[in-house]
């Protein structure tokens, strides 16, 4: 735990280094703005964040004052990113991403604790780094055709999160690590053809006890709910939630993930094959 939280400060640090040479958020009590090359707007009648324009929204980030005191990933979540929304963060109940926004910026969203609603255009290609971390009352969301790349830890730690939708489509898309980390309700996952790339521990949820991989997918192949990538040379993910006590790795397996068996409360024992 102590390494995935030296991690996430590690990245921090870099998005914070960036974004002070890109972006100086206004965390006044203006409900209007600018987010880089698009606006923002809040509406506090209905609690609804709109993202709008035609281009790139900022990353964002916060202060890392004291590494050290950081013993749990929990305590990541305990300062606010440096939004120009900051002060509307418990507000915000709908997330509104327009037409013609072109990402959804670094920890834009995280710590948004009432967010229940997230509408994102089909112009999204990426969804940044924490950027929807810690919204525990999110229950589902539905990620454009034509995404292109979901970062670390990106909605890590929703812990209602119980669907996520993303088309089939012919745009090639990567999962990077840890992505759904400490999603607790996330039960079940689908991966669609157009995934190329997953990162170690995307599926580190504990109740996930159905992993499957749609039949046109070159790259990735679920047997009895263990990710593997294509050839089963690789073991990525043994579904966390799965009630069985026992697992042979199959005998063509030559590597596996750091997190391959993270959070497999049932499992007590694994076996090597001959």
């Amino acid at each position: 735990m102590k390494k995935m939280i030296s991690i996430i400060l590690s990245v921090l640090m870099m998005v914070s280094a960036f974004c002070v040479a890109t972006v100086s958020a206004d965390t006044t009590n203006e409900k209007s703005g600018d987010s880089l090359n698009c606006k923002w707007s809040f509406n506090d009648k209905n609690g609804t964040l709109t993202i709008s324009g035609n281009g790139k929204m900022a990353d964002y980030s916060y202060d890392v004052d004291d590494p050290d005191g950081y013993d749990d990933y929990d305590d990541v979540f305990k300062v606010t990113p440096n939004t120009p929304w900051k002060n509307y963060v418990t507000k915000i109940k709908t997330v509104v991403v327009e037409n013609g926004v072109k990402n959804i910026g670094s920890l834009a969203f995280m710590n948004c604790a009432n967010l229940t609603t997230v509408k994102i255009a089909g112009s999204v290609s990426s969804v940044g780094f924490l950027s929807f971390a810690n919204c525990r009352k999110l229950t589902n969301i539905s990620l454009p055709k034509n995404l292109i790349s979901i970062q670390s830890f990106a909605f890590m730690n929703c812990k209602k999160l119980s669907k996520v939708t993303i088309p089939n489509s012919n745009v090639k898309m990567n999962i990077d690590s840890d992505v759904f980390f400490g999603c607790t309700n996330l039960k079940s996952f689908n991966i669609p053809k157009q995934v190329y790339k997953i990162g170690d521990g995307a599926f580190s949820c504990p109740n996930l006890t159905m992993i499957t991989v749609d039949k046109n997918n070159k790259y990735f192949v679920s047997d009895n709910n263990v990710l593997y990538r294509a050839g089963k040379k690789y073991l990525l993910q043994y579904a966390p939630g799965k009630k069985n006590t026992r697992f042979t790795i199959p005998s063509t397996v030559k590597q596996m993930g750091v997190a391959s068996f993270m959070y497999c409360k049932n499992l007590k024992s694994v076996t090597l094959s001959k």
